[in-house]
């Protein structure tokens, strides 16, 4: 054990100062008496007394002095260093995007994708201290350096898939913070691969898990219609998106 002020214990000195209120409290007076045969008893009492008498009589300053020593010990914060091996950081981005809801595999995208990330998880070592980060719509750290294989599991189960755009690239940023390489970091991105990264080297150490298959103009974004005049038909106005693999 180690102490973290040790200089704290300079303040035991306030027991010295107890003990010298302690000897100047007022003391007994001395009365001269005809005879001692009334304080017989008295006198043979404290003869018999027990240490727990004597307790009970210096109580207040076993207190006072207990209460100085407890305190002192506060401030000098006692502490135990010990050394602890710890696992390597692995962070896990999961693509929640809208385009992750497509069931061109069994059961969508995002499924598949939380399937892949889950047996990557069990293929870890057992001390992995794992982080799980949400990529829809938000950003959201579902799950910080864990190694509680059941904590993980649960936060990759609770994904769901978002109505917009996955923030993929602020999410990688964070799982690069979090599980740097150079401590021994491991940042795995599962994802259907609808998005755009900058070309940063740090993303090149970015293990990718892609999921799903060619698709053809599956996401309607925008559908609008108006009526022109009274007697004219209706026109309609088509936002779509392209998921696919080719133009």
């Amino acid at each position: 054990m180690t102490w973290a002020a040790p200089l704290a214990f300079g303040w035991l000195g306030l027991a010295l100062l107890v003990l010298l209120f302690y000897l100047l409290r007022p003391k007994r007076q001395h009365i001269v008496v005809a005879s001692l045969w009334l304080w017989q008893r008295t006198l043979q009492h404290e003869r018999d007394e027990s240490w727990l008498d004597w307790l009970k009589r210096h109580l207040l300053l076993i207190l006072q002095l207990v209460i100085v020593l407890v305190v002192v010990l506060a401030l000098a914060r006692p502490e135990r260093q010990t050394s602890q091996t710890l696992g390597p950081p692995v962070g896990l981005v999961i693509d929640a995007s809208l385009s992750m809801q497509l069931e061109d595999v069994a059961p969508n995208r995002l499924e598949a994708a939380k399937a892949l990330a889950l047996d990557f998880v069990q293929r870890l070592p057992p001390d992995a201290r794992i982080t799980v980060i949400e990529a829809g719509g938000t950003l959201r750290p579902l799950l910080i350096g864990s190694s509680d294989r059941v904590a993980v599991e649960s936060a990759i189960g609770g994904i769901q898939a978002s109505v917009a755009s996955g923030r993929v690239s602020e999410a990688l940023d964070m799982a690069l913070s979090l599980a740097p390489r150079a401590a021994g970091g491991l940042v795995a991105l599962f994802s259907d691969g609808s998005f755009e990264l900058s070309a940063d080297a740090a993303y090149l150490s970015v293990r990718s898990f892609s999921v799903g298959g060619g698709a053809a103009n599956v996401a309607l974004e925008t559908f609008a219609v108006r009526r022109v005049d009274q007697f004219s038909a209706v026109q309609a106005l088509l936002g779509v998106r392209n998921y696919g693999t080719q133009p």
